[in-house]
């Protein structure tokens, strides 16, 4: 039996009003979806679990980090991809990267793609940040309780296969929500 090749790992709580995006776009080029809830009290699960049956909760302990820890856990697959919930990967992530992964040499162990961050809602604005996304399994864990970074050892490489991010776009307008209310 081969073994599967991309486990996305991804922790969510009240993300209803994007994992279904995220989902629908990593559902045809992932292996496994695993989701790992931290205290949802909208429908984020029952979304979930419409794409995998690999759906987990955590309770929320103030650190990103040890709920992407535990996303991380229940990785079957050669390689983990950490997507966020406000995240949905571009056609050309969807259609190249597993080419791309199974042709690393084995002592690759991190891939850098590009993260677009959409600004406004109209995709006019963003700005563009270099992210290590993709790990071979058992080779990252994270650190860090609010800005969560990934600890590795080994080589990586990086390729131009972009991930689109909205969460600034859900930033900005509850920011302006809230300025209006004043």
């Amino acid at each position: 039996m081969n073994q599967k090749l991309i486990s996305a790992c991804i922790m969510a709580k009240n993300e209803e009003q994007n994992i279904g995006r995220c989902l629908n776009s990593i559902k045809d080029f992932c292996d496994e979806i695993i989701l790992v809830d931290t205290g949802s009290t909208d429908n984020t699960v029952e979304i979930a679990k419409k794409y995998t049956d690999k759906v987990y909760f955590f309770p929320w302990n103030g650190s990103f980090s040890d709920a992407r820890n535990e996303t991380l856990k229940y990785a079957s697959s050669e390689w983990v991809f950490i997507i966020d919930a406000d995240e949905e990967a571009s056609e050309n992530l969807k259609n190249n990267i597993r080419d791309y992964l199974k042709s690393l040499k084995e002592d690759i162990v991190a891939v850098y793609i590009p993260t677009v961050n959409f600004l406004d809602f109209e995709k006019k604005h963003s700005e563009i940040a270099s992210t290590a996304r993709f790990f071979r399994n058992g080779k990252v864990k994270y650190e860090n309780i609010v800005h969560n970074q990934p600890v590795y050892k080994g080589k990586n490489t990086k390729i131009d296969l972009e991930l689109y991010h909205y969460g600034y776009i859900w930033t900005r307008l509850r920011r302006k929500q809230k300025h209006n209310e004043l």
